[in-house]
């Protein structure tokens, strides 16, 4: 969805550039015209001059629309090679909830992990995966929660859920567990699969997420603490709302 509208957004950007500039061409046109009709010769003089300024403008726009910037973004491609760098660093995509493959990243064997700060993000499909998962196969799941959801209940109303759902029958188990370095957002480990939110919005319930998958088997609650105690151990003010 996320990226349906920036595409949207780009097209509608590109569509008016063009339209501006046949819009410009079309009046540089008719100033030639007119000019045809003009006997004064000051007149005709600023006619032309405005005619030859449109057409410049125009001339511009459409030459910046449909040659400069498609080679300059193929160059950059291809002198840079991003593509492949971007999937060797292990980023395989960027989505919003709803576009990530849960199926396909909880798919794989191995302990099902997540950071849980957002209720709402986690709740609207992920959580559904993990309990289908659960019930065909034996997963071990392992929740770490903020504070403020600990206290608010969330661990019994889960594992509530889970026992409803029949999620144990295949042996499968479920640990709910208040972690003080989870604060917001919404981060889930499977084996080599990763994904978490690029930033919370406690209004936004359908966020972007990053999606990688690499070989490191760190667990990532570990790797939240290990900043938290970074930020805590530096002498910088971290950016505001980190």
């Amino acid at each position: 969805m996320g990226e349906k509208r920036g595409r949207e957004s780009s097209e509608a950007l590109g569509i008016a550039l063009l339209a501006w500039g046949l819009i410009t061409v079309l009046v540089g046109i008719g100033l030639i015209v007119a000019d045809y009709f003009i006997t004064n010769e000051y007149v005709s003089l600023g006619l032309m001059s405005l005619s030859s300024a449109a057409l410049s403008i125009a001339g511009a726009l459409l030459i910046t629309e449909w040659i400069i910037k498609p080679l300059y973004v193929r160059d950059v491609l291809q002198v840079a090679d991003l593509s492949s760098e971007i999937y060797r660093a292990g980023l395989r995509y960027v989505r919003t909830s709803h576009g990530v493959a849960w199926s396909e990243i909880l798919g794989v064997k191995g302990e099902i992990t997540a950071a849980i700060g957002n209720e709402n993000v986690f709740r609207s499909g992920l959580w559904a995966v993990i309990m289908e998962a659960s019930r065909v196969a034996n997963r071990d799941v392992r929740l770490h929660v903020s504070e403020d959801l600990a206290a608010a209940g969330f661990g019994a109303t889960i594992e509530r859920q889970w026992r409803d759902n029949g999620c144990g029958v295949a042996g499968s188990t479920l640990t709910v567990v208040p972690h003080g370095a989870v604060t917001q957002g919404l981060i889930v480990q499977c084996n080599s699969w990763l994904a978490a939110t690029i930033a919370d919005d406690p209004l936004n319930d359908d966020p972007l997420f990053l999606v990688f998958r690499s070989d490191s088997t760190e667990p990532v609650v570990s790797a939240l603490q290990r900043g938290v105690d970074r930020l805590n151990s530096s002498s910088t003010p971290p950016i505001a709302g980190a």
